[in-house]
């Protein structure tokens, strides 16, 4: 049997926003993807990835008032 086209793809990704046009200030997200991860199964891929996203203070006033939740004091 030829070798099996096996690869591991990372990548990650930062966005941020001007305040003004969004809820959320910024992002971070990172993760990855492996290609082949069981003999006999090339074609199939495996990924994982995670995000971590920040509400500026009117994000969070704004979130709060449509869910008719207090805002916590942290």
């Amino acid at each position: 049997m030829p070798e099996t086209p096996r690869d591991l793809t990372l990548f990650a990704r930062y966005g941020f926003t001007d305040g003004r046009t969004s809820t959320l200030g910024y992002s971070v997200s990172a993760g990855l993807s492996f290609r082949g991860p069981f003999a006999g199964r090339e074609n199939d891929t495996f990924g994982l990835a995670a995000t971590r996203v920040h509400a500026d203070p009117q994000g969070r006033l704004q979130l709060s008032s449509e869910a008719g939740v207090p805002l916590s004091s942290n």
